[in-house]
């Protein structure tokens, strides 16, 4: 079930081609956000922000699958939002096709297929909701744990 938070801080949402090189464009902007996010916050006195190297390696994870699968499989044009949400990081990729995403097993040796369940591996949640007015947006949240002073 999905959780509505409050964002601490959100991007203006990103408009791509459904295009293979709006795959490393959109990990431009989420890695770039989070790590903007992370230099404004982590130097704060007792407020550190939980984005550490593993939190950006899975974020750049997730939105590389969900951008490649919107792709491949929805074939319209893309709007990736980041938001940063007390405790969590999440990534929305919309899409104009109301087609939902389903996990498919695959074989150790197949080179695509693994996308969502990559993600599930990796994110603590993630699901799909379906915009009324046509298209959905597939999400995928990354827990964050406080940084820890050493």
């Amino acid at each position: 079930m999905e959780t509505m938070r409050r964002p601490c801080a959100a991007l203006a949402p990103l408009r791509l081609p459904a295009d293979p090189a709006s795959v490393p464009a959109a990990r431009h902007y989420v890695l770039a956000g989070l790590s903007d996010f992370r230099a404004l916050h982590q130097p704060a006195l007792n407020h550190p922000s939980g984005i550490d190297d593993q939190v950006l390696d899975a974020a750049a994870l997730v939105v590389s699958e969900l951008v490649t699968n919107g792709i491949l499989h929805a074939r319209t044009d893309l709007e990736v939002t980041l938001l940063v949400e007390a405790g969590v990081v999440r990534i929305e990729v919309a899409d104009g096709t109301s087609t939902l995403p389903v996990p498919k097993a695959r074989s150790e040796h197949s080179g695509t297929g693994r996308g969502l369940t990559m993600i599930d591996a990796v994110a603590s949640e993630w699901g799909v909701r379906i915009v009324p007015e046509g298209g959905k947006t597939v999400w995928a949240e990354l827990a964050l744990e406080p940084a820890r002073h050493r």
